[in-house]
C-alpha cells in the first residue's frame, strides 16, 4: 500500500465547532497524525446530540464520533499545555477569533515559523464581524448562494443539510 499524502504531518485540532472538527478530520483521513485538544469538559461536540440510544454522555455523541474520527485526544489544562502541542504542530486548526481564550497574537506566537494556522470562522479573523457567530444561513447569504438561488417574495434559502 502506498503512503498517504499527509503521512508525517502533525495537525493539532483546537476547534470548538463542527466546521473545524470536520476540517481537521479530513487531514486524518489522508494520513496526518491529528491531535484533538480537549479541556476538562471534553470537546464541545461530545455534548451535542444525537446520542447513541438517545442517552447523553461524553462518549455517546454520534456527531463527536463522526467529526473526530481517527484523532488522538489530549486533555489540556491551560495555555502552557496548549503551547507545547501547538509548538510541535505543522498545522493548527481553530474556529474562534481567540482560540482557547488567547488573543490571536499570543496564539500565533506559539506556532513554529513554518506552521500553518487554519482558522475556520464565519466572518474572518479581523473586521467588524470577526467575533460574530455564524450558521448555515449566514454562510449561504455571505457567499452569495442565497442570492443566486432566490425566489421573489420568499424567505432566504440556505444550503441543503
Amino acid at each position: 500500500m502506498s503512503e498517504r499524502p499527509f503521512s508525517g504531518l502533525r495537525v493539532v485540532d483546537c476547534s470548538t465547532r463542527l466546521s473545524g472538527a470536520f476540517g481537521a478530520r479530513l487531514f486524518g483521513d489522508w494520513g496526518a497524525d491529528v491531535v484533538l485538544v480537549e479541556g476538562k469538559e471534553g470537546s464541545a461536540l461530545r455534548h451535542e446530540p444525537p446520542f447513541l440510544d438517545d442517552e447523553p454522555g461524553i462518549e455517546r455523541s454520534v456527531l463527536h464520533a463522526v467529526a473526530n474520527w481517527n484523532k488522538r485526544s489530549v486533555l489540556v489544562g491551560g495555555a502552557s499545555g496548549l503551547a507545547e502541542l501547538v509548538a510541535n504542530a505543522d498545522v493548527v486548526v481553530s474556529t474562534a477569533v481567540e482560540p482557547w481564550g488567547l488573543n490571536l497574537s499570543a496564539f500565533a506566537g506559539m506556532l513554529r515559523e513554518d506552521a500553518i494556522h487554519l482558522s475556520i470562522t464565519p466572518h474572518g479573523l479581523t473586521g467588524p464581524l470577526a467575533g460574530v457567530r455564524g450558521n448555515d444561513l449566514t454562510a449561504s447569504a455571505r457567499s452569495g448562494w442565497s442570492y443566486i438561488n432566490a425566489y421573489a417574495e420568499e424567505p432566504p434559502l440556505q444550503l441543503p443539510g
